[in-house]
């Protein structure tokens, strides 16, 4: 990625992990909604997208990360204008995607962070683990720069695009996480149930 950057040839960098079933539609959207809050002024945040596995015990779709319902009350959020108030961008208490989409202003802070340095995303020495492929540096890596600089209060710079009137997922925001090894573990969330019912 290092040399992508530097050879000034591309606009869009993207890191997925290869269990990740990423769509055109994702990476459309990623960029409508990116150029949408860089509008208004909060540039420091970015599109941020939900794993979901299919769950045969449940037979419907679920969360993989997000274990308990949003708020708007709870949890902080933006509002785009463009919008209205029909669409809240959440803070995410748990920004792991599997994945990250960048534009070159996100890709050169990520390269000028510490974050981009191997050695300080994981336990180097967990990389040979017997059990873990990788050790978990790939899963650490894949934060990018979502837990850097996080402006106050919100949780992390990633924001999921929510609908409020009926309380669903932006659907173009979801990835599936292809394997569907952690849908049938009790505690995860149906993709429907994001929004707390108030």
């Amino acid at each position: 990625m290092l040399e992508a950057y530097k050879s000034n040839t591309y606009d869009l960098f993207v890191y997925t992990e290869d269990d990740i079933v990423l769509t055109d539609t994702n990476v459309l959207h990623w960029l409508e909604y990116n150029a949408e809050m860089e509008a208004i002024g909060a540039e420091n945040f970015f599109p941020s997208f939900a794993r979901i596995e299919y769950s045969s015990r449940l037979e419907d779709w679920c969360l993989t990360e997000i274990m308990s319902p949003l708020s708007t009350a709870t949890h902080p959020c933006i509002f785009l204008p463009r919008y209205g108030n029909q669409i809240a961008l959440f803070s995410l208490t748990d920004a792991h995607q599997a994945m990250f989409i960048y534009n070159r202003r996100h890709m050169e802070e990520y390269i000028h962070s510490e974050k981009f340095l191997l050695e300080k995303c994981a336990p180097l020495q967990n990389i040979n683990h017997p059990t873990w492929g990788g050790g978990g540096v790939c899963e650490a890596s894949a934060f990018g720069i979502s837990l850097h600089n996080i402006p106050t209060p919100f949780h992390s710079r990633n924001l999921l695009p929510v609908f409020l009137n009926t309380g669903l997922p932006h659907p173009a925001f979801l990835v599936h996480h292809a394997t569907d090894r952690f849908a049938n573990d009790p505690g995860h969330l149906k993709s429907n149930q994001i929004m707390q019912k108030l």
